[in-house]
């Protein structure tokens, strides 16, 4: 190194530490780590599910009579632009009875039979439209006054009111 100039050494030198800093830097590039967190979510669902029976009213029914067929609307009552909801199934259960002998005189649900009153659906139904109940379905849910064989006098009249269960 004494033959070399003080320039010469100054290149030299510049070149070596150059070197080791670009192997620092790959160096830091290659073991870098570091972490972080993010979110995304989901909407809370809606419950713009409604059920409309129809005929409204049943046939009236009387002891001895036909069981007869459930049948109505499941209805998505979102407006335009919201979301499609999944209904698994419509459950239907006697509520209570309302009418002449139903308060006073001892007509309850009891004197009523509910058939398959789980009714399976599995459709998608979008906003602001609905299906027809039963859907498609090999046994539909029924009622029927039931015939006790005694004096069912207290139900003439009486109106029995169902509950609808949307899932």
């Amino acid at each position: 190194m004494r033959n070399l100039s003080k320039k010469a050494k100054t290149i030299i030198a510049g070149a070596a530490i150059a070197g080791l800093a670009s192997t620092g830097v790959a160096y830091a590039y290659w073991t870098a780590s570091g972490s972080g967190t993010g979110t995304a979510s989901t909407s809370a669902g809606v419950n713009d599910m409604t059920f409309t029976q129809t005929p409204d009213l049943f046939t009236a029914m009387y002891p001895g009579d036909s069981p007869q067929t459930i049948t109505g609307t499941i209805n998505n009552t979102q407006l335009s632009g919201g979301q499609s909801q999944y209904v698994t199934t419509v459950t239907i259960t006697k509520d209570y009875v309302t009418g002449e002998g139903s308060t006073s005189l001892g007509c309850t649900v009891a004197d009523y039979d509910l058939v398959d009153g789980v009714v399976a659906v599995g459709q998608d139904i979008p906003a602001h439209s609905s299906i027809a109940l039963p859907v498609s379905v090999t046994t539909p849910a029924t009622v029927q006054f039931h015939n006790s064989g005694a004096n069912q006098n207290d139900c003439k009249g009486a109106t029995l009111h169902l509950l609808y269960t949307i899932s």
